[in-house]
């Protein structure tokens, strides 16, 4: 690789995208490649600066102007008969079609640029293509046939030594992990994965990191941490101005506002997220931007928008047939139903997102849709079926270490035993849930506890546990 491109991969991991521009002016401009002013090699140093301007709009969300670059650096490449180049085209529009939602052609663009890379015995090229297709597995969440691409681009790149390439397939290793449930297993992928992109000065590996390190802390009932990455990525997106991935991390932000009950703040970063995504038409992302939103109203109590956002954010995730987005659209309308008082509507939306769970093998999803079916046995005075539900989900959150789902699986729980006249249990599992809740940093949920361990106290129970 020539020093000009080495640099434009430097500042594109910089986001320093005036300097990126202005090399692959300077080398499309010389039309030469070693010296040697031959056609064949001017076509091939034209192709490669096309490429690199084409991964620039990518970044910039120019994804058009990026397909049509490319495009054009294919046809050069192809010209010359780089086969190694042209596998990095077709690496390239893979992204972009992968960005555009369109699974199918960013698989057939990985298979064409990995023949590419193997053809040209381009290892790293190689690895590269795995881990495109490792993160195109997991969008249909084949989370089997991701960790057999992690694994294989991870070991790639250990036998070449490449420390950037090992953060990226840990990184991806994490997500696999992640859409397992092996939320600890994970987040120490992604750390060590942090850790190297810290080393070699990638801001874009670095954000990207510390988004998912806010996410996995989150889901762990790890406040402090969650925060702390958050801020992190998104201090540096806001830098270098990349808005999809600045969206992200505003998602994660919300998501932290609403654990801690900050209302207004969590509804401001959805809404913000919102404005992006509406903007750049990205039906995904909308969706999950809409159902934040829901939960932000359905917890102050706007139980109507909560359905409506929840009912549009399912439709887009039909639309692009992503079944955990589906899940999840369901699964707050089942908070709505119950909310409301009704068990039977509940308990039907909680069914459903529960097949849906297990059918992509979604533990905390199971989790959660169980303890909304305990919910609604518990209202029908149906307390044996609710203390099973709850039993089987305080397993689910125990396993993975989720607290705020051992929280919710115990509060729930503690509730049935308040409706059916067992103080004693009630007040043991309300107190343990209020401890889990306070190391989740959840002080709403925590004063609800109080509040139900004072009312079966004056009801004439104890106030804790024996």
């Amino acid at each position: 690789m020539r020093s000009w491109e080495v640099e434009v991969d430097a500042a594109l991991s910089r986001y320093e995208f005036d300097k990126a521009l202005q090399l692959v002016e300077v080398a499309d401009a010389a039309h030469i490649g070693g010296g040697r002013s031959i056609e064949k090699e001017s076509r091939r140093l034209r192709a490669k600066a096309l490429i690199a301007g084409g991964r620039i709009a990518f970044f910039q969300l120019r994804l058009d102007a990026a397909e049509e670059q490319l495009r054009r650096g294919h046809a050069l490449a192809e010209a010359s008969g780089d086969s190694g180049l042209t596998g990095e085209a077709q690496l390239r529009l893979a992204e972009v079609a992968h960005r555009k939602l369109d699974l199918p052609r960013a698989f057939a663009a990985s298979e064409k640029a990995r023949r590419g890379f193997q053809e040209a015995g381009d290892e790293r090229g190689v690895a590269a293509v795995l881990h495109m297709q490792g993160h195109l597995h997991l969008a249909q969440m084949d989370t089997e046939q991701a960790q057999e691409a992690a694994s294989r681009s991870l070991g790639i790149y250990q036998s070449m030594d490449d420390e950037l390439g090992q953060a990226r397939a840990l990184e991806l290793q994490a997500h696999v992990k992640c859409g397992r449930a092996e939320l600890v297993a994970a987040l120490a992928d992604v750390s060590e994965a942090a850790g190297l992109y810290e080393t070699h000065g990638d801001l874009r590996g670095l954000a990207a990191a510390h988004g998912m390190v806010a996410d996995l802390s989150l889901l762990l009932g790890r406040m402090d941490e969650a925060v702390a990455s958050a801020s992190r990525a998104l201090e540096i997106y806001g830098q270098t101005g990349e808005a999809f991935k600045e969206a992200g991390a505003v998602h994660i932000f919300g998501r932290i506002n609403l654990a801690r009950s900050r209302l207004e703040e969590a509804e401001a970063d959805a809404q913000k997220e919102i404005a992006f995504h509406r903007k750049t038409t990205n039906k995904l992302g909308l969706g999950n931007a809409l159902l934040l939103l829901g939960a932000v109203k359905l917890e102050g109590g706007c139980v109507e928008e909560a359905a409506d956002l929840a009912a549009e954010a399912q439709k887009l995730y039909l639309e692009v047939e992503n079944p955990l987005g589906e899940a999840h659209a369901l699964t707050l309308l089942a908070q709505v139903a119950l909310s409301e008082g009704d068990p039977v509507v509940g308990a039907d939306h909680a069914g459903r997102a529960l097949r849906l769970y297990r059918h992509i093998e979604n533990p905390l999803g199971v989790g959660d849709c169980l303890t909304l079916l305990a919910e609604a046995r518990t209202i029908e005075r149906r307390y044996a079926e609710a203390k099973s539900a709850c039993d089987d989900a305080l397993e689910i959150f125990e396993r993975l270490q989720a607290r705020p789902g051992v929280g919710r699986a115990v509060l729930t729980r503690g509730r049935m035993f308040m409706a059916s006249n067992r103080r004693a249990e009630a007040t043991a599992d309300i107190a343990r849930a209020r401890g889990e809740f306070g190391q989740c940093g959840d002080q709403r949920l925590v004063a609800e506890c109080a509040r139900l361990l004072n009312e079966i106290q004056h009801s004439g129970g104890s106030a804790e546990p024996g």
